[in-house]
């Protein structure tokens, strides 16, 4: 007697997943003619142009609500031209120095004056003493020392202003200083110069010179800063020491420390 055939189900056929598959999921065999033809349309369709580039979105933080807040970045706006762009395009250095009388509106008249004929501030020094302003400024410009003088100066005149323009021969940028130098005491005639004549001797130069009076006005204690290029320490200290004796003042010397960034 023969037994009967065994009989069981087989499971349904599943087909072995595709190289697609393996690196974002299963997919379904009847997904993949789709994904074919999707691909083939995208081969087939022409490149679009690349759209602007926009800057990324930044988000900052609001401290005064809480929360979030994506912001977009805007593109940095294109430079302006100058107000005359025929002009030459070769420049040179001029020094420019202003003294009169101290009063609202010296520096936008001077400036004003430079920007609309084309020239660009690439330094400034101002101060103000015994009432009298002065500004000295480094200007980058195709103009003549003449032209800008005469400029400058009919912008000038009702501010009562001296005007002086002359070539920068010399560096942008001066040495770096090396020392500072307090001299302080008692008031009396010949103490820069003595100190100046000493650090000349021994060829320390001088990059910023600052005095003033301070103190009581039936005492007042004279007092100096000074700012140096020096190679010596050990003879600057002798010679300043030996002036400032002869002076009757006090003085103190230190090497100053190069900040690196």
């Amino acid at each position: 007697m023969s037994s009967p055939a065994a009989s069981s189900t087989a499971p349904p056929a599943t087909s072995s997943p595709t190289p697609s598959s393996r690196s974002s999921g299963w997919s379904s065999p009847e997904a993949q003619p789709r994904s074919r033809t999707v691909a083939a349309s995208r081969t087939a369709a022409p490149r679009l142009p690349h759209a602007p580039r926009v800057r990324p979105t930044v988000r900052r933080s609001d401290p005064s609500r809480g929360s979030i807040i994506a912001t977009t970045v805007a593109a940095a706006p294109t430079r302006l031209p100058w107000p005359d762009p025929s002009r030459s395009a070769i420049v040179a250095e001029l020094a420019v120095t202003a003294i009169g009388s101290d009063r609202p509106g010296i520096v936008a008249a001077v400036t004003r004056v430079l920007h609309e004929r084309g020239g660009n501030l690439e330094d400034s020094a101002m101060t103000i003493l015994g009432g009298h302003f002065a500004i000295v400024l480094l200007v980058s410009t195709d103009d003549a020392p003449d032209a800008l003088r005469d400029a400058l100066a009919q912008a000038a005149e009702p501010l009562g202003l001296t005007i002086s323009v002359s070539h920068a021969d010399g560096p942008r940028r001066g040495a770096d200083p090396t020392h500072l130098l307090s001299v302080y005491g008692a008031d009396r005639p010949g103490i820069v110069a003595g100190v100046a004549g000493a650090l000349a001797e021994v060829s320390a130069n001088i990059v910023d010179l600052q005095t003033q009076l301070i103190g009581e006005s039936d005492t007042p204690v004279y007092a100096m800063m000074i700012e140096l290029v020096a190679e010596d320490t050990e003879v600057v200290a002798a010679a300043v020491a030996d002036a400032c004796e002869e002076l009757g003042v006090d003085h103190t010397l230190r090497p100053i420390e190069t900040e690196t960034y």
